[in-house]
């Protein structure tokens, strides 16, 4: 059975998994044309692709330093999401106070993280979106894929994020 895949559109390469509830629809229709839809593996898309176009991606588990989140090892599909988590903590990092386009928060559930990205800032809302940052691509039951949210409501998480990274690049620099 098919999970992690990767495939090509326009010159780029895509990463994902491959979608296989068998009861769902939309499995159901694309299986028919000989395609699967396959999840993005960090953005709340889909797409649906022909079976010949897969290519599946064998699955080499790497390891993760639990203080940074950083990834060493593992196949190429975990390397394209730490890539991708790298570049957003980056975007994150550039967002000093209050809330931005690139501010991030992530938010515990069960034995991993659903994590968040803001994509747009109004006077009182924001629009923020799912990133596939966790292997178990958590999503919380308040924020789901993602949204428009109260600008307050997000700030919150977002200070409790910085705050707790604050905290911890503390504690890691007095134990070395």
């Amino acid at each position: 059975m098919r999970y992690q895949v990767k495939f090509q559109r326009d010159g780029k390469t895509f990463f994902g998994i491959a979608r296989t509830y068998s009861l769902d629809k939309q499995v159901i229709a694309a299986k028919a044309n000989g395609e699967t839809i396959v999840e993005d593996a960090v953005l709340p898309v889909a797409y649906r692709v022909k079976d010949a176009d897969l290519t599946d991606v064998e699955t080499v588990f790497g390891t993760y330093d639990l203080m940074t989140g950083d990834l060493t090892g593992g196949d190429e599909y975990a390397q394209h999401v730490d890539a991708e988590r790298k570049k957003a903590v980056v975007a994150c990092e550039a967002v000093t106070e209050g809330v931005g386009v690139g501010s991030s928060f992530r938010i515990g559930v069960a034995d991993g993280y659903a994590h968040y990205v803001v994509t747009k800032v109004n006077k009182k809302t924001c629009k923020v979106e799912w990133r596939g940052f966790c292997m178990d691509r958590w999503t919380d039951h308040h924020f789901g894929w993602g949204g428009t949210f109260p600008l307050a409501s997000v700030a919150r998480y977002v200070e409790s994020e910085r705050a707790t990274k604050k905290l911890f690049s503390k504690k890691k620099a007095s134990a070395t």
